[in-house]
């Protein structure tokens, strides 16, 4: 069977393929090419590793590739008084499940806004992964 994979917008730098079959134990097949198919042999497992760098644009872009703060509550790629404004709005809150989260600030899963919050909070205090600032600190 052969196998084509499409990685869309991730360019990779380096490549390693393996195959472990009956007669083969995690064998170096060669690298990988997404332009070419990929030959898989019948009760073979392959292995594909692929490295590169992701370098996200825009404070979006990287909330979209998963890589946003948590204590981010704002979604402006900063952890600052924006997102304590919403958790000093939010404190003390009961429910919280009820209430959308609390608009976020209960990092906790237990429904309050307390110290539990405040502490996940106070240790992303003032970071900033936004790419536009030359100040950031890339999480990814």
């Amino acid at each position: 069977m052969d196998l084509t994979l499409s990685l869309e917008d991730f360019s990779p730098t380096g490549s390693e393929v393996y195959r472990t079959t009956e007669t083969e134990h995690t064998a170096y097949v060669g690298t990988f090419d997404e332009y070419l198919p990929l030959s898989l042999p019948a009760e073979s497992i392959t292995t594909i590793s692929l490295t590169g760098s992701f370098s996200p644009q825009t404070c979006a872009e990287v909330h979209a590739a998963g890589f946003g703060l948590t204590s981010d509550i704002s979604g402006d790629c900063y952890v600052n008084h924006l997102d304590l404004d919403i958790i000093t709005d939010y404190w003390l809150t009961t429910g919280c499940g009820e209430l959308d989260n609390c608009d976020g600030a209960d990092f906790e899963p237990d429904d309050d806004v307390d110290f539990f919050d405040l502490s996940v909070f106070s240790l992303q205090w003032l970071q900033c992964n936004n790419p536009q600032d030359p100040n950031h600190t890339p999480n990814w």
